[in-house]
């Protein structure tokens, strides 16, 4: 069971503006995807005026979507609301004004805005690729700091415990930002993921992110957009998150950093298990026995066979829970290597697992 904390094409819950949210959160039979990008520039009148960016959504074989959000998050010193643009999804028209859910303000760059829409009614699912175009008719730059799709679906063997929580913070030097993040029907000690986005203004700047008192995760020696994923974190059923941006002896400009999107999750989920059993090489041929020693399938698999960096061979294939397959390369005439590289890949929920193993060729 989801909870969505917001109206249709708004995304605004009830109450006035503020610089945080929770959009959705709940329980599921199945997972979330998550994918964003950064960033886009719009250079006033003398710039381009449209651009577009592509965006793919690679959900797992038979998975039913429950809902889809988009984000977009802009900077601009023009007040938000008097913002002309034009938002297209896949050619569907979703805006043509910027009319954002929550904003906040930096003397470094001006307001710093986003709009949440739910997506669902126009998606199209059966395609993995897809577009988002925006037309920029004001005078002044903007930039696009983030776009993000967000999107919890059903499927065979998973089970989720998720918040999509959403922000415009802004912390300078020496500030920080907490946020209370439930999470439903979680034991306490659950071991978990952290997905988010932010905006790192300078390699001068040191940011930390606490999880219930304990450290996660440390920046530092970065510029720019970042999306990070932190996974086998313990989690509960109500998350305290802290982050501080450290103060600094040496200045440096701009000084804000900038949050954009975090979600906490538990996924419980049958695991594939790729073992390889067995390797034969018969002059220039090389067979490998692969066994899944898991209770299911994965989604994908793939195997290379790799030569100083150079892939020689791949192989893609198809492995069933507590099964084996013979997989066959076929050398190349001018290879010179004794020694190769197995590598085996593959993946469940877009998690992706690998293992490799030494060839002795001569």
């Amino acid at each position: 069971m989801s909870t969505i904390y917001y109206r249709i094409g708004e995304g605004l819950g009830v109450g006035s503006m503020s610089d945080y949210m929770i959009v959705a959160s709940g329980k599921i039979k199945g997972d979330i995807y998550y994918s964003s990008i950064g960033k886009i520039e719009f250079k006033g009148i003398s710039g381009v005026k449209t651009q577009r960016v592509p965006m793919e959504v690679p959900l797992p074989p038979n998975a039913k979507p429950l809902k889809a959000f988009l984000e977009v998050t802009a900077s601009c010193v023009e007040e938000p609301a008097t913002i002309r643009w034009r938002l297209r999804f896949d050619e569907f028209p979703l805006a043509r004004e910027f009319k954002p859910v929550m904003k906040g303000w930096s003397e470094d760059f001006g307001y710093y805005s986003k709009v949440i829409y739910d997506i669902t009614p126009i998606m199209s699912w059966n395609k993995e690729k897809h577009e988002i175009s925006i037309t920029y008719e004001g005078s002044t730059d903007l930039t696009v700091d983030n776009i993000a799709l967000i999107i919890p679906y059903e499927v065979e063997d998973a089970e989720t415990s998720y918040t999509y929580l959403s922000t415009t913070k802004i912390l300078t030097p020496g500030s920080h930002a907490m946020f209370e993040i439930p999470l439903e029907d979680v034991t306490d000690g659950e071991h978990g993921e952290l997905k988010a986005s932010w905006l790192v203004p300078s390699r001068n700047a040191r940011v930390k992110i606490l999880l219930n008192g304990n450290e996660i995760f440390k920046i530092s020696n970065t510029c720019g957009f970042e999306d990070v994923m932190i996974d086998n974190i313990p989690l509960s059923n109500r998350n305290i998150l802290e982050i501080f941006h450290e103060p600094s002896q040496q200045p440096y400009y701009p000084r804000s950093f900038r949050i954009s999107n975090i979600i906490l999750n538990v996924t419980r989920y049958k695991s594939p298990k790729l073992e390889i059993k067995d390797v034969i090489v018969d002059n220039d041929i090389v067979k490998v026995k692969v066994f899944n020693n898991g209770d299911t399938k994965p989604d994908k698999a793939l195997a290379l066979l790799i030569s100083t960096g150079r892939i020689l061979s791949r192989v893609r294939f198809n492995i069933e829970s507590y099964s084996e397959e013979m997989l066959e390369f076929k050398l190349p005439e001018d290879e010179k290597a004794n020694r190769l590289i197995l590598r085996i890949v593959w993946s469940k929920l877009n998690r992706m697992k690998t293992i490799e193993k030494y060839i002795n060729i001569a």
